[in-house]
């Protein structure tokens, strides 16, 4: 019998962004799509203060990719 058609994996180019506030987040963001990133993770944790509320929304909306949040504690560090 025929071998099964292969379906050609496409790899897609993610980097973290870990700047302390909501406005360096999203200066990095641009930089990260302008290097040719296809997606980031928002490492929240790494913000100095973080208003959910507040902050999340602006990130989301702001963020020219698709994102993964990502809020790690202190004890995993």
């Amino acid at each position: 019998g025929a071998a099964p058609a292969r379906v050609a994996a496409k790899t897609l180019l993610c980097t973290s962004l870990t700047a302390s506030t909501v406005e360096g987040v999203l200066a990095e963001a641009q930089e990260a799509l302008a290097a040719g990133a296809d997606l980031v993770e928002l490492r929240i944790d790494y913000l100095a203060s973080l208003s959910p509320e507040q902050d999340l929304p602006r990130l989301l909306h702001g963020c020219p990719l698709p994102a993964i949040v990502t809020y790690r504690p202190d004890w995993e560090a």
